[in-house]
């Protein structure tokens, strides 16, 4: 059995195609890189599911056309508690185009039962946030309020985790 980042069972496309039976690669494959041919599974992080794992990783090591990971991650990252160690399950995460939350936000994504929130769905149609460059504004919903990252990020570089928990402090809301 395959598994890509630890992920169980990460070669195959669906549960129902789940096996215990063994991969061999293909003679053209020398290694994992599933995202080349099965790089358009749509996966979407949802309130209670519990089927991700890695918290506090940089998803997109491995969810990347170049990973084992299944999925290419278009955002994803890491929620936790004021602690920063425990991790914030069941809340959300909002993209705004602008630094004003006076917008609707472009994507709203549901942090699952791990802390972790994903998608390989574009957030934002035509690539344009503040300033037409792709910047986008996060911000955590809990049901103490939203908090907001001071600056916006590139949606070109949408591992949260790659920055949070390696130079900047992990993503955490009240």
């Amino acid at each position: 059995m395959l598994n890509g980042c630890g992920e169980p069972n990460a070669i195959f496309l669906t549960e129902e195609e789940s096996t215990n039976e063994s991969f061999t690669f293909p003679l053209h494959m020398n290694e994992a890189k599933c995202n080349k041919c099965h790089g358009l599974e749509v996966k979407v992080s949802k309130i209670g599911e519990l089927r991700s794992h890695n918290v506090g990783k940089d998803c997109l090591s491995c969810h990347s056309i170049e990973g084992a990971g299944r999925g290419i991650y278009t955002v994803a990252g890491s929620v936790y508690k004021p602690d920063g160690e425990t991790p914030y399950p069941n809340i959300k995460v909002n993209f705004y185009p602008r630094n004003n939350q006076l917008e609707n936000p472009v994507a709203v994504l549901e942090v699952d039962g791990n802390g972790n929130f994903y998608t390989t769905k574009e957030i934002m149609p035509g690539g344009k946030g503040d300033g037409e460059v792709g910047l986008l504004y996060p911000s955590v919903v809990t049901d103490h309020g939203e908090y907001s990252m001071p600056v916006s990020f590139s949606i070109s570089m949408g591992g949260c985790n790659s920055c949070h928990g390696v130079d900047v402090a992990r993503i955490f809301a009240e």
